[in-house]
Order: structure tokens, then sequence, then C-alpha cells
């Protein structure tokens, strides 16, 4: 945040060798004339704790002085609406911290990360787990250790830029820690698709640094795997080498309402809509990574449920509470994998009509965010930049939590949870923000 200076005013009639300090303080406000400062006072008072002191005495909350406001405690609002400090004597004024950097932020939210843990080291989804750093969490119906797909690659992001060996033994631990859970056969729920497994393990796994740890990334993204009506339907398809449909990205982005597939679910967000864009994103990646392309087949087929639910519900906002983005996300990723212009246009229309909507809450901003983090590079278009920084900001200023180092809900119509900070959430957010330093 850039905050503006204040100027003293010769508001007191004051000894000349006093008005000589009030030159000198003026003097330093100017050099340093990016900060906001608090009132400047000649002579502190002592007050009480809902006060502000001045050299006239102590003032009461809401008053105002060289367009500063007393908010109690020796606290001023600055015209910009900035909260700084009084000086702890009073005589001089104490300049506004600066706003972390984006790598600050993303530091501050890893180390909260290490605290979101229970007692048997699982990360911590969504919940009551809402502790700041240096406290830990034990709710043990809350746990879900897939969230460490998340926050590994969140770290790793991290590591990129830092190099810091310390984040490299934390990423080692959980990429351990993930496999061994991951094989235990008992365990086999655990590799179901239902978020980005694979799409996010697969830089790691072809980064030499973590060679070492290769065969279990692979091990991890091969057994990410679907189990569904809806998957059998796709797989049976691919398998039957018969010509398959291409998905009608041209016939959504005219606003035509597709008709559903015999075998889709299309009533319920999370293990219809959203769970075929998860599945679209790890099989183009488990493709990329393997090499066979009966997966990017069986990732098409699934990417028409996906369009045919959106067109179907996009403009339900009781069911796209969670947010839409992943569908141009999932898109993106066909681009990538084939290059056909089609999907790249499909992103391209869902920006420019989703740009003025207002965010539901978290989710649906961070999945926005990163689509426009990983189209940027590819279009160069000044406007997703600018719409990128923007949500950026709005995170930060809205959601950020000084308090816990974490950010949390943001939906008004969640205000009885807006106290919970989601792992999975925040290592999404900070993954973007360690690209725009």
């Amino acid at each position: 945040m850039i905050f503006k200076k204040s100027i003293l005013k010769n508001e007191f009639n004051i000894i000349s060798s006093v008005l000589v300090v009030s030159a000198l303080i003026y003097t330093v406000f100017i050099l340093n004339s990016q900060k906001n400062v608090a009132p400047g006072t000649l002579k502190a008072a002592a007050c009480k704790t809902d006060e502000c002191s001045t050299a006239t005495g102590c003032q009461l909350p809401g008053y105002l002085l060289d367009g500063f406001k007393c908010v109690g405690s020796n606290q001023w609002e600055a015209p910009d609406g900035a909260i700084v400090p009084g000086g702890s004597d009073g005589p001089l004024p104490t300049a506004a911290p600066a706003a972390d950097s984006n790598q600050a932020i993303a530091k501050r939210v890893l180390v909260w990360i290490e605290t979101q843990r229970d007692a048997n080291g699982n990360y911590l989804d969504r919940g009551p787990c809402d502790k700041g750093q240096g406290q830990s969490c034990n709710s043990q119906d809350k746990e879900d250790p897939t969230v460490a797909f998340y926050t590994i690659w969140a770290r790793y992001n991290y590591y990129k830029k830092t190099g810091n060996q310390a984040d490299y033994s934390i990423i080692t631990r959980d990429i351990d820690e993930l496999y061994n859970r991951y094989v235990v056969p008992d365990n086999i729920n655990m590799r179901q698709s239902n978020q980005w497994m694979c799409r996010n393990l697969y830089d790691i796994g072809h980064d030499d640094a973590f060679l070492a740890q290769r065969q279990k990334l692979e091990f991890l993204c091969q057994n990410t795997w679907y189990v569904s009506p809806a998957m059998d339907d796709v797989r049976n398809k691919a398998e039957s080498g018969q010509p398959l449909p291409e998905p009608e990205v041209e016939n959504v982005r005219r606003g035509e309402k597709l008709p559903y597939d015999p075998i889709i679910d299309p009533d319920r967000y999370t293990h219809g809509f959203y769970w075929y864009t998860m599945t679209v994103s790890n099989l183009i990646a488990q493709n990329s990574w393997f090499n066979d392309q009966q997966l990017l087949s069986q990732a098409k087929l699934m990417y028409r449920k996906t369009l045919q639910i959106y067109s179907n519900k996009k403009t339900d906002p009781d069911f796209m509470f969670g947010g839409d983005a992943p569908v141009a996300i999932a898109a993106l990723d066909l681009y990538k994998a084939t290059n056909q212009q089609k999907y790249l246009d499909f992103v391209n229309t869902y920006i420019s009509e989703r740009q003025n909507r207002p965010f539901t809450g978290i989710d649906d901003a961070a999945s926005y965010l990163f689509l426009l983090d990983q189209v940027y590079p590819l279009t160069q278009n000044p406007q997703y930049l600018s719409y990128l920084t923007n949500t950026i900001s709005l995170l930060q200023n809205e959601s950020f939590n000084l308090n816990t180092g974490s950010f949390q809900e943001i939906s008004p119509l969640l205000k009885p949870y807006l106290d919970i900070f989601d792992v999975r959430t925040n290592s999404l957010i900070i993954s973007v923000l360690l690209n725009h330093l």
C-alpha cells in the first residue's frame, strides 16, 4: 500500500527552541513523503488507553488533527484509511510499516500452514482449525491428507524463488508422508480425483532437484484414479476404438444449452461438475507424464460432460456457489495439450463474461485468480494482467488476516464461517503470488 505524507501545521505558539525541532521534523517528513505518519506532537501527555496524546493534552477518539483522526490507544486513522501509531513519547511520529511483499505474505502463509496439522501430522482441510502461527490444531474429523497435494506444490513454488533448504526438507518430508499413506490398501479412497492431484505434481516430478523423489511422485500421479458411472462410461468409449465426439466448446461459447449424456450427474456441484473438471486436468497431466493418448481421449469425453452441466447451470448462483473458473482452467489445459484454438477462445470468452461478476467467496476468487495466472503468460494480454493484480489486491485487502497470517473466507453469505482458513485455498493463492513478486 502506498501512503501519503502529512505535513505538520504550526498550530501552536511555542518557544523558539521547540520551533527549531518542529522545522527539523518537517524536513524529515518531506524526505519520507511516501509514508503515512501520525500527527506530530511536541509534548506527550499521559493519557488513558482509549485516548490519543497531543501537545495540548489528551483527546478522545474522533478528534481530528492535521487530517488524522484519533481512534484510541494513541492510534490515528490517516486520510487514506491506514491506521498508524503516534510516537511512543509523543513528540516523534511513527511511520506506518510498509505493506508486505507478495513473497513475504507467501512465507507467512507457509508458516501458518505448518500449524494446520492434527496429532498424526495430517494437514487439515476446512473447518474450525483457525489457529495462528505458533499454535497447532487437532481436529481428527477434519483431517485430509490429500491437502498435501496443494501444500507440496505451494512450497515448491516458494522453494524455486528462494532455494531455501529448510523448505526443500519440508517438501521431501511431505512427499514421503503422502506416499506412505497412498500405498496403504485401506487408504485407496485417497486416490480419487476430486482435486488437482497429478496436475500439481507434474512440475516437481520433472525437476531434477527432486530426482530422489521422482519414483514416488510418479506413483502418486499414476495411481490417481476415477470411480463413478460417468468415468466408466468415458473409459469404455475411449477404449472402444470408435470415432469419438469432440467437446462442444463453440456451442457453449454461443450460449447454447447442451443436452445431457445418459450417464451424468448434473445435480451435484462437488461430485458432478467440480469432480469432472478436476478429472479432466488430472487426465491431461497423466497423459503428459506417461504419454498415453487414450488418457487425452478420456479427458475430452469427460470435458463434454463438464460442458453439458456448465451450459445448463452457469446462471444458477446456488449451484455454482463454489466457483465455475475450473471449467475454463480445464479448457486451458486442453489447449496446452492439443494446441486447438477453440479451447483458448472458450477461456477468453469465459473471462470477458465473468470479469464484472462479484466473487461468491474465497474459493471462487482463488480459482479465478489461478486461471488468470495461467492464461496471461500464453496471451500476454495486458488486460488479464490488470485483472490479476486487481484480484490479488482484493484478496490482500479483504481476506488476508494479519493475526493468523493466512487468507480467510470473504463471502458475506458465509458470515458465520468467516473465521475459516482453508489450507488448500491458501496454498492456491500463494502459488499465484509467487509468480508476481
